[in-house]
């Protein structure tokens, strides 16, 4: 089941809920490597491979979030059709709420986590605009910890992941949420840390609520933009509980 386009990091399929996870701009499916085990019996963990990353490294990136969009859209068709919630960071999370957005008619999410990003209808200018030079992308990583230096000093291994960020920059840089489109009616969790400043003020994560008439809830967690590094346990535990709640509600609805 994992595709091209996926990784269940070597996990077989269970009754558990399927979870559909996707990581932040220039960040790896392997972000989520350690979730399946955590989130054993609560959900089966499928992380986004995208074409330019980890074992697609060879394979052009996608620039734009509706050619993105469509793409995940045609390949999660077979999921369609069972319960499935969405957890996306940073880009990851306006990635997968522009997916329900645009199934919104024949599918709708158990429960869609956005995590690290404001409300779509709130997005300052990209940090990161596509006439960035790679010295400009390298500090902007290590200024979030998002690498190993040793790493960014390797050559090799840059030369074949800035493509692969420049693809993600340029999906933000063009991307415009329609403010027209109806909003979902799935339930929605904003993860929000503390002191990250790149996603903006618990005010501008609140901006989510406007995007469902389903419940919302923001959930503050400790740390910086890469809160599910740090603090991992506190998504688990919540979206674990949540995913709980909303097994127990269809079972008794």
């Amino acid at each position: 089941m994992t595709g091209a386009w996926f990784t269940t990091f070597g996990r077989g399929r269970t009754d558990a809920t399927r979870l559909l996870c996707m990581a932040g701009g220039g960040a790896f499916a392997s972000e989520f490597q350690h979730w399946p085990a955590m989130l054993a019996g609560s959900a089966d963990v499928v992380a986004v491979v995208l074409p330019g990353r980890e074992r697609r490294i060879r394979e052009q990136g996608i620039c734009s979030m509706p050619e993105l969009v469509d793409a995940l859209a045609r390949e999660i068709e077979p999921w369609l059709s069972e319960p499935m919630a969405l957890f996306g960071h940073s880009l990851g999370a306006l990635v997968l709420f522009e997916l329900a957005v645009s199934l919104r008619d024949r599918f709708s999410p158990l429960h869609l986590f956005v995590s690290a990003q404001r409300g779509p209808t709130v997005l300052p200018p990209p940090y990161l605009p596509s006439s960035s030079t790679d010295e400009d992308i390298l500090n902007h990583i290590r200024a979030l910890d998002g690498a190993p230096e040793e790493a960014l000093a390797n050559q090799a291994f840059m030369r074949s992941f800035m493509p692969g960020m420049r693809a993600d920059i340029a999906i933000r840089e063009s991307y415009c949420h329609d403010v027209d489109a109806p909003p979902l009616t799935c339930p929605v969790t904003a993860f929000v840390g503390d002191h990250d400043s790149l996603a903006g003020t618990p005010a501008e994560a609140r901006a989510w609520e406007r995007e469902t008439t389903g419940p919302f809830r923001m959930v503050m967690v400790p740390g910086r933009h890469l809160f599910l590094r740090t603090h991992l346990s506190v998504l688990t535990d919540e979206i674990a509980a949540t995913l709980a709640a909303s097994v127990a509600d269809r079972v008794t609805g």
